[in-house]
């Protein structure tokens, strides 16, 4: 409110917030404190002899319920931040794998079966080979993609999967990247990342100490190859490229704008009934202050 005016004074004027109580009051009905998945198997396929699709729906319903319980996930305060932030702007989730490997001792050997010498086999009758790496510990992630690291073409189209390409970008620490085993092309790469003068530690000569330790990386999905890019802003070589087989983004948009995939916000029609209200109540509290009586008559 007041953006056109000095901070001094925009900070004594008056200010009636209505998109505060009007973004809480949908809420309740928008996010649960804890929501449950239901996995119903398609009743065509329920009478299939051997199936089993009752049995591996209510598998799959607990193990997902289970994840959005976890507290390592973060299903629920990343949706939550995700929510709000899709009334004056959108709404993207990420939802990942993530996981720790190990070089496998035994890789390329027959994997066993419980008495330790017959080969497990494949429904066609192949031996099952061990993997050359085993996972340690692993886990799938939620994470808020901040409206204003995300980024689509300039020609884009309101289904995320129709559109060209999708990303992100996100600041990191370059010596992280340089440990990443799956990261490659890091040894000439240079931090770029500083923090604003405000922010900075000033120095006896008065000028900021820069932060030069982070570099800014993007994060893209080619939709028309299907392969994945990260990069360095400024870089000259991918750091990763590899294909990938669905696009692991979540939107929510409340109100589309006809071919194009940025919305438009339910804040945005908010705005000017708050200002025509803050408006004319401080217009009316000028008038009171103006013409109140300060001296009255003596008896």
């Amino acid at each position: 409110q007041w953006a056109n005016q000095p901070e001094e004074l925009s900070r004594q004027n008056y200010v009636i917030n209505l998109c505060f109580p009007s973004v809480e009051i949908k809420l309740p009905s928008l996010l649960f404190y804890r929501p449950q998945v239901r996995i119903e198997p398609r009743p065509a396929r329920i009478d299939d002899p051997g199936s089993g699709l009752e049995a591996r729906a209510s598998l799959l319903k607990d193990t997902i319920n289970t994840f959005l319980d976890r507290r390592d996930v973060g299903f629920k305060p990343e949706t939550s931040l995700a929510l709000k932030e899709a009334f004056p702007r959108f709404a993207v989730v990420e939802v990942g794998y993530t996981g720790d490997f190990i070089d496998n001792p035994n890789a390329g050997k027959p994997v066993l079966k419980e008495d330790k010498e017959t080969p497990l086999t494949d429904t066609e009758g192949k031996q099952i080979l061990e993997p050359g790496r085993m996972p340690t510990s692993e886990s799938i992630y939620v994470k808020r993609i901040p409206a204003k690291q995300w980024r689509v073409p300039s020609v884009s189209k309101n289904e995320l999967e129709r559109n060209d390409w999708c990303g992100y970008y996100e600041w990191h620490y370059l010596e992280d990247l340089k440990r990443n085993p799956n990261y490659k092309n890091t040894g000439g790469l240079k931090p770029t990342g500083q923090l604003q003068k405000r922010y900075a530690v000033q120095t006896d000569d008065e000028e900021p100490k820069k932060q030069r330790d982070m570099v800014k990386v993007w994060k893209l999905w080619d939709l028309r190859t299907r392969n994945r890019y990260i990069f360095v802003e400024g870089g000259e070589k991918f750091l990763l490229e590899r294909p990938f087989g669905f696009l692991p983004f979540a939107d929510l948009k409340f109100h589309e704008i006809w071919d194009q995939w940025y919305p438009l916000p339910p804040m945005f029609n908010w705005i000017s009934p708050q200002n025509e209200l803050n408006e004319t109540r401080e217009m009316q509290r000028v008038h009171r202050k103006r013409f109140y009586r300060r001296y009255g008559k003596l008896a």
